[in-house]
């Protein structure tokens, strides 16, 4: 079915305003000139005299044709004139529900607008967040690679008259993900080089009690394979160690190779301490473990 527009509405409402109008005026009109054919062909036939109470009883029926037209005309007139009112409320409708149109287009075009917008800026937010997740991690990143660089004189001086070879790899989206777990790329909540209270429990009560065992074994009998668990807790968090960088073939049992791993392990747990991973007196005792280690095997290499 065809919908009518309001341009529409408002042509068939002048069209039968015109109508009406010409109604209007043409039915009196009409039937004043059949009045006065009747009058001029019945002449002669009717009385005029006004004072004759007959003469008004009969008018009606004497011009009967020409009251008839009129009542009809006026009838139609009046038929006309309530399609063309009935027209009118028509295209007063017809114009609301078109304003009404119009401004729901107008809200679904500023909804859409204010849909765009917030796009927009969810998709900048998330941009800044990611921005900002790499930068944060990048810093994070370099203050690590510089503490450990600061350590490597230190270690050497303790490998004494050996040379210390450093293995340390460490796979930095992972330890950021694992000790800055609150920040994500689409959210960064925490703005500090070191991490937040309570967010990352690092068991340096295992390795403490690894590390006194391995320190109560002769340092000739230190095997890789003796260090597995320490390895796990490490690798967990993404510090690992390349046992390839170290000296010897096949690392065997009490070489010189486990003095660099020690002070590796050390550099790893003072790294831990400088973001904030592990409190000062464990990293005290974990690094003084560590550096008698070295020194155990050192000497088992110098006469």
């Amino acid at each position: 079915m065809k919908k009518i527009t309001v341009s529409d509405t408002s042509a068939e409402l002048l069209k039968w305003h015109n109508i009406f109008k010409l109604f209007f005026y043409v039915t009196p009109i009409i039937a004043a000139l059949f009045f006065i054919i009747q009058l001029y062909a019945t002449k002669g036939f009717y009385s005029t005299d006004f004072n004759s109470l007959e003469n008004w009883m009969t008018f009606t029926e004497t011009f009967n044709l020409p009251i008839s037209i009129f009542t009809a005309m006026a009838a139609v007139t009046t038929l006309i004139g309530m399609y063309y009112r009935s027209l009118q409320l028509a295209y007063q409708l017809n114009k609301v529900e078109y304003q009404i149109e119009i401004a729901n287009k107008q809200f679904r075009k500023s909804e859409d607008q204010f849909n765009l917008a917030q796009q927009q800026f969810e998709l900048a937010s998330r941009k800044e967040n990611f921005m900002l997740y790499l930068e944060h991690k990048k810093a994070v990143q370099h203050k690590i690679k510089i503490y450990l660089s600061s350590l490597i004189n230190t270690c050497g001086a303790l490998m004494d008259k050996c040379e210390f070879f450093p293995a340390l790899d460490i796979h930095y989206n992972t330890l950021y993900a694992k000790l800055f777990n609150q920040n994500s790329t689409a959210n960064v909540t925490h703005f500090d080089l070191e991490i937040q209270s309570g967010s990352f429990q690092f068991p340096e009560i295992e390795i403490k009690k690894l590390l006194k065992e391995l320190s109560t074994k002769s340092p000739r009998n230190i095997h890789p394979k003796d260090l597995s668990e320490i390895l796990d807790i490490y690798g967990k968090i993404g510090i690992h160690f390349d046992f390839n960088m170290y000296p010897g073939e096949g690392l065997k049992q009490g070489e010189i190779w486990a003095a660099s791993f020690f002070l590796d392990l050390m550099r790893a747990t003072m790294v831990l301490h400088n973001i904030g991973a592990i409190d000062l007196a464990s990293c005290d005792y974990i690094q003084n473990l560590c550096v008698c280690l070295s020194i155990d095997i050192i000497s088992l290499q110098t006469p």
